[in-house]
């Protein structure tokens, strides 16, 4: 690339650094969808690893320092790489064509809130703790159908069925795609991991919209939360003053 032609892309946040960050990311995502498809093949659980995926990715790389352009770039090649072994596996089922397109919008999400907040939070707190701290609440997020099955009899458990179940990720898209079954019946679920659908009567969530709405207004919201504290940071670098050096006095 020629100078000139370098100077706009680097102000859209196109960097040679972005770019291989990028394709590393989502090479790790192609490869590992790849290898869930391989041994799980076009199941739910294939399904549910592609959001574990665009998760687990997108926090190890959410505290390098990125544009919010980049931000949502990366999210969407996640997205991709990730959902592209299921979307070949079911491209000649027509009546799926909607619940991928779920899929791949959920993850894009999903994966552009992890990026913000984790980078977000690495200004804060540190690049140290942050992506451990997200990791932490996002697989509580991700399980607490699980953890959380003794209580679901339990009035904060009944109000959590009721009002949380259409936006929790595994949930909405086990309803995206009823052809796939319910996995709260699978014998290892049924068996060891909850009581959901045997002590505790639910609604499956009949699509995986409420979930891409509600991680995209959060991804949304936290982004320009981060473009507005990035912005006041750069200010008071620049209007920071600078103390004179023992050669200068």
């Amino acid at each position: 690339m020629t100078e000139a032609a370098i100077k706009p892309a680097v102000r859209f946040g196109v960097t040679l650094d972005s770019v291989i960050s990028t394709l590393l990311s989502g090479t790790i995502a192609l490869g590992a969808a790849l290898s869930c498809y391989v041994v799980l093949h076009v199941s739910l659980g294939t399904v549910f690893s592609c959001v574990f995926i665009v998760g687990l990715i997108s926090i190890a790389f959410g505290a390098s320092a990125r544009t919010a352009l980049q931000n949502i770039i990366l999210s969407i090649v996640l997205a991709i790489a990730a959902t592209t072994p299921i979307l070949l596996a079911l491209v000649d089922r027509p009546t799926t064509t909607g619940a991928t397109f779920q899929l791949v919008l959920l993850c894009m999400v999903i994966g552009l809130f992890l990026l913000t907040l984790t980078q977000l939070l690495s200004r804060l707190i540190g690049r140290a703790i942050a992506p451990v701290l997200v990791l932490i609440v996002w697989l509580a997020w991700m399980t607490w159908p699980v953890w959380m099955s003794q209580a679901f009899a339990t009035p904060i458990g009944v109000w959590t069925i009721d009002h949380l179940f259409a936006h929790q990720p595994l949930m909405a898209i086990s309803g995206a795609f009823p052809q796939m079954g319910d996995w709260s019946h699978t014998p290892i679920a049924y068996k060891y991991l909850t009581n959901l659908g045997q002590d505790v009567l639910y609604a499956r969530p009949t699509s995986a919209w409420s979930a891409i709405v509600s991680h995209g207004v959060l991804a949304i919201a936290l982004l320009f939360l981060e473009l507005g504290i990035g912005q006041r940071l750069k200010r008071a670098a620049i209007n920071r003053p600078v103390s004179a050096s023992p050669i200068d006095a």
